[in-house]
């Protein structure tokens, strides 16, 4: 996890100065001095100077606060400007440096805004005159200190009476008096706190605003000197001078806290201080500047939430000047880029810390990655190369240099201007320059710096890149993943380098350069492993981890690691020297100060040292192992011949012993194998197969099958100390033949893993066959063919078929078993037995065994038979799992009478049509016929028959879909005042597959539970009020009232339609709104007339009038009258 800005800047404080850019840590805050407190004895004062630090925190424009005495306020000197020394012009001037090195440090952490200053005096004091003259004459030296500054000046007078006690005329008189003495002519500059002790927070809050305009103005005076200088200079020819003074303006806008203005001034001055060759003997120190000035600029927009553009402008200024000058150090060259690398990335931390987010592919552990990449460079350059630079002078210097061995240390000073450097060391004044600088770049913590800066870029890379769950694809990461994967532990690796560098040995780094390797491995990174062995080989040497030592000097040793054959003999000979107790410490570790044996806790002369094993399947093994194990030979006492294959890629013979393969066997087998092993001792050559032959063997009779699995196999190392190679062994079966001495005639790659073997009884002579077609669908009766061959000419009598049926994820007393169309009392038990009819010698018998399952799942069914051959009871079994899936997949859709979709959640009220949509689909290969359907609704045990499937079959096959639809029309008998939820009903599916779909006894029904919905009275109750009588050709009127009894306004749509006995007068079509009930308000019914006029006699039909409810998309029942007689 990353850490903050805080943390972190507590380790960086120990690295060298020269690693961050000028100006980084000075805070960008007005300095307020304040003069006249004594927190320690006064309590008014104590409260005051906490509450002026408290404000810090709750304002943007924080302030920085001093006490100080006018003894100890001591401010820099102003100084002349050198031209009017000289008496020259400003235009003449010539600056030898662009930036002074102490001038911003000056202006943020000497020379205050404000002073403030407290004095303990009354309004009536009696010896007013005599302490309006000590006032005075502080005030005076003040102004003496601030060197004719325009430092604003401030009294803050304590009083214990209160000035609304004491009359006006002496307040008013008395201040004037006071301001005139100290010269205080501003409205701002004297102010009173004559408050209790509670009321001073309050007073402080009102001042601290007063404080923070007056350091506004003082930074607006400044700037305001300095733009005076700017209209002197020549703009086309003073550009360091034009950088300097933008420099200053930009640094007391952002004291001002004015980031725009000062984001503007800062482009300015890199563009004059592009205008200066680098070539003219000032690169160092026009980087350095470029540096400050873009590392400014670039706190300002990150200040400003610009974080894109303060990416952009560092990486074109880093861009500009990456490629090195011709007169420029190298290693000054690669200085540089660390510090702008690590200064940025310590300013993306600040913003981080400020609440700004961090992306994937943008976060501050890149920049300080980068950073530890030339701090990488620059440590490789520290080698007599370095010396080709030098006069015949400066080596004549560094020999006499070198004679007198002197451990002085060599300082990096910088001048008075910023990137004005030289090197400097006490009492070697004559000593040249050079080879200074040469005696410096060794004195440097090189490796220090790199690891500081590798585990600042781990822990953020740690944060932003790493997934805690990947997505994972196929059972490995996506590419993506992998790659940012790879970079935190590339990182790792450079820190696990830096500290073997340093020899910096530890746990720690061991569990590291582990896990590297580890992930190299896994992605096939071979070079990157090589370097991960050869740190992990160093350091399991020096922490006395001698498993790790061994894991990575056998691992260097295989072909896919790219290490030079000389390389590879050195490995396996110490691991040869450990292995028989005959090493030697300086040979093997001369670079480590750690002694081999001292780090185990044993000597030399120590054989009996910790037994070591080591999984050759977890590593790039130079040793490949396989084991064949052949059919048993029934003629020669029922054994199995055991080969172990070995494979050399070592670059010499390797001696191995007391080789074990690890067998495992079957539940079942209460018996003794015999195993008979292989010779002591055998030489592995390399780049050639060994084959080692043993035998396993059983007793001569046996009851039941056994099944032999050999798991691994273990060897051990020729020699005192015990070292074990383990191989694990992953089956790749082959339906081949193994012949003997076969195997060494085929390539590697070619020769099969077979770790399991069964062994029969002698007496064996029926073989199983298991004959049908997965998967097998739930509700279907699911066929086994069981093919019984007697490959015996003897009579297999009192056969017997055990099933065991077992399942993790299905009840298996729900599953029902038929054997022969005939089933026991513990047919829905397992496991159950059945009687079998005898086998004739050398024939065949076929049995069924049918299943039907009612869940999703797999079946597990053992088969096993037993029978009596000879007088000998034998056995036999086989295994067989059936997968069970659904035959059809259904999705269900509820539509509106008109057709439209209507969400199931909502609730539908009594009489309403809707329309199901059923989509049916298969998800398995074989084709399913569709052979009808229905459904019953649970009001009622009438049946609704699908439309489609009531007149056609129809067929689907795997891809396909068959849609199809049924309407109902909810029941009655809701309470109108509250929602009851009713299940729909079941839908019932004819099926069968496509074979089978003309037999009778095929045919299968899917039961399937529709939804559940609620169900409620309509909120609109429709009464239509009609004449019992009209007369022919005279109109009459009929009223439609619509009553709204929810509690909430409902839309309808009335549509009267036309009828040839009527002529109809009025809305055909219109859409109103019904208000609820509201007492006093609204009866919550609307009115409709209609005027008819009957053209027929009779009792006729009136028009139909329908009203659609726009809420809940259905037609609403109209009660009333639906006929009217008419008289001639």
């Amino acid at each position: 996890m990353a850490e903050t800005m805080e943390s972190l800047n507590l380790k960086l404080q120990d690295l060298p100065e020269e690693v961050f850019i000028p100006t980084l840590y000075l805070p960008m805050s007005p300095l307020i001095k304040l003069l006249g407190l004594d927190t320690d004895n006064n309590q008014r004062h104590a409260i005051i100077w906490k509450e002026l630090n408290n404000l810090d925190d709750r304002i943007r424009f924080s302030i920085r606060y001093q006490c100080c005495t006018s003894d100890t306020l001591d401010l820099p000197q102003r100084k002349a400007k050198p031209q009017r020394q000289l008496g020259i012009t400003e235009e003449d001037y010539i600056p030898p440096g662009i930036i002074k090195s102490n001038w911003a440090s000056k202006h943020t952490l000497k020379i205050p805004a404000v002073i403030v200053v407290f004095i303990q005096l009354e309004w009536e004091a009696d010896d007013w005159e005599t302490r309006v003259k000590e006032c005075a004459d502080l005030f005076g030296k003040i102004r003496k200190t601030c060197n004719r500054r325009p430092t604003r000046l401030v009294a803050i007078l304590e009083q214990q009476k209160s000035q609304s006690t004491i009359p006006e005329e002496i307040i008013n008189s008395r201040a004037h008096s006071l301001r005139t003495a100290c010269d205080l002519r501003s409205s701002s500059s004297i102010f009173t706190l004559d408050m209790g002790l509670k009321e001073i927070p309050g007073a402080i809050q009102k001042l601290e605003s007063i404080f923070r305009d007056l350091a506004q103005q003082y930074y607006a005076d400044e700037i305001k000197r300095v733009e005076h200088h700017l209209t002197i200079v020549n703009h086309a020819t003073e550009h360091m001078l034009l950088v300097r003074y933008y420099f200053k303006v930009a640094l007391f806008n952002e004291l001002q806290n004015i980031l725009e203005e000062a984001v503007r001034r800062y482009k300015l001055a890199l563009e004059f201080l592009g205008k200066i060759s680098v070539y003219s003997g000032r690169a160092y120190e026009i980087k350095t500047v470029a540096g400050m000035l873009t590392w400014r600029l670039c706190r300002c927009f990150f200040r400003l939430s610009s974080p894109r553009e303060a990416v952009a402008c560092f990486m074109q200024h880093v861009n500009q000047y990456r490629k090195k000058t011709a007169n420029e150090q190298t290693s000054l060259h690669y200085g540089w880029l660390v510090q702008q690398y690590v200064s940025f990335g310590m300013l993306f931390i600040e913003a981080i810390d400020r609440g700004m987010g961090a992306v994937l592919l943008q976060h501050p552990g890149y920049y300080f990655k980068y950073g530890s990449e030339y701090a990488f460079r620059r440590r490789h350059l520290i080698s007599s190369d370095e010396s080709s630079h030098l006069s015949e002078s400066d080596h004549l210097a560094k020999h006499r240099s070198d004679q007198k061995q002197d451990d002085h240390k060599i300082q990096l000073l910088t001048d008075t201007y910023i990137g004005q450097i030289k090197f400097a060391c006490a009492g070697e004044e004559t000593v040249p320059p050079a080879l200074l600088h040469m005696r410096y770049e060794k004195q440097y913590p090189h490796l220090y710096v790199i690891e500081h800066l590798l585990l600042f870029a781990r822990q953020f890379f740690a944060k932003y890149c790493f997934m805690s769950k990947p997505t994972v694809e196929n059972g490995e990461l996506t590419q993506k993943e992998k790659k940012l994967t790879k970079m935190l532990t590339v990182l790792e690796l450079l820190l696990g380098k830096t500290r073997v560098e340093r020899q910096y040995y530890c746990t720690d780094t061991v569990t590291m350069l582990n896990n590297c390797a580890n992930a190299f491995r896994r992605d096939g990174w071979w070079s990157l492993l090589r370097d991960s062995l050869l740190q992990l080989r160093t350091v399991g040497w020096a922490c006395g981890n001698y498993t790790q030592f061994y894991i990575a000097s056998f691992e260097l040793c295989a072909a896919q690691i790219p290490v030079a054959e000389e390389d590879k003999i050195l490995f396996q000979s110490s691991i040869d020297s450990i292995v028989e107790g005959v090493h030697e410490d300086d040979v093997l570790s001369d670079d480590i100060p750690v002694r081999w044996a001292d780090a185990i806790g044993c000597n030399s002369d120590d054989t009996s040292g910790s037994s070591v094993v080591i999984d050759m399947s977890s590593i790039t093994a130079p040793i490949s192992c396989k084991v064949v194990l052949y059919e048993p030979e029934q003629s020669s006492g029922n054994r199995v011949r055991l080969c172990v294959l070995f494979k050399s890629e070592m670059p010499l013979p390797l001696q191995v012993s007391d080789i074990k393969p690890v067998l495992e066997f079957s539940e079942n087998y209460r018996g003794r194998l015999e195993v008979v092993s292989s010779p002591a001792t055998i030489s592995l050559v390399t780049n050639s197969v060994k084959l080692v032959e043993m035998w396993v063997v059983a007793p001569q009779h046996m009851s039941s099958v056994a099944i032999v699995r050999c798991t691994h196999v273990e060897v051990t190392l020729a020699g005192k100390n015990s070292v074990k190679l383990r191989w694990p062994q992953i089956p790749a079966g082959t339906d081949d033949v193994l012949h003997d001495n076969s195997l060494l005639s085929l390539p590697w790659h070619s020769i099969p893993c077979v770790n399991e073997r069964t062994f029969l009884s002698r007496q064996n002579g029926l073989n199983l066959a298991c004959v049908h077609e997965p998967p097998a669908l739930v509700g279907e009766k699911y066929t086994l063919t069981l093919c019984l061959s007697n490959t015996k000419p003897h009579v297999a009598a009192d056969v017997i078929l055990f099933l065991n049926v077992s399942a993790a994820d299905i009840d298996v007393n729900s599953v029902k078993v038929i054997v022969n169309g005939h089933s026991n009392s513990s047919q829905n038990c397992s496991p159950s037995s059945h009687s079998l009819a005898n086998i004739p010698g050398n024939t065949e018998q076929e049995c069924t065994i049918s299943l039907e399952a009612s869940e999703v799942g797999t079946l597990c069914i053992n088969i096993s038979i037993e029978y009596t051959m000879e007088t000998a009871r034998c056995a036999t079994s086989t295994d067989v799992a059936i997968p069970i899936t659904n035959p059809i997949h259904t999705a269900f859709e509820f539509l509106s009478a008109q057709g439209n979709s209507l969400d199931r959640t909502t609730a539908f009220h009594t009489g309403q049509d809707i329309v199901i949509g059923i989509q049916m689909e298969v998800a398995h290969c074989h084709p399913i016929c569709l052979l009808g359907g229905f459904l019953v609704p649970s009001w009622s045990n009438e049946h609704v028959d699908l439309y489609r499937l009531a007149t056609a079959r129809e067929v689907i096959c795997l891809g396909e879909k068959v849609s199809d639809r049924v309407q109902l029309t909810l029941p009655g008998g809701v309470d109108s005042s509250s929602f009851t939820t009713v299940s729909l009903g079941k839908l019932f599916i004819r099926w069968a597959r496509m074979a089978q779909a003309d037999r009778e006894d095929s045919i299968n029904l899917l039961e399937l539970t529709l939804p559940m919905i609620e169900h409620h009275q309509p909120p609109l109750d429709c009464v239509l009020a009609v004449p019992s009588i009209g007369k022919l050709m005279e109109p009459m009127q009929i009223n439609l009232v619509i009553k709204n009894i929810s509690s909430t306004y409902q839309t309808v749509e009335v549509t009267i339609i036309p009828s040839p006995h009527y002529k109809v007068s009025g809305h055909r079509r219109i859409s109103l709104h019904v208000l609820p009930a509201v007492t006093g308000l609204h009866d919550g019914e609307e009115s409709l007339l209609f005027n008819l006029v009957p053209l027929f006699s009779g009792l006729q039909t009136l028009p139909t009038i329908k009203v659609f409810d726009k809420r809940a998309q259905a037609i609403l029942q109209v009660h009333g009258s639906q006929k009217v007689l008419v008289l001639p």
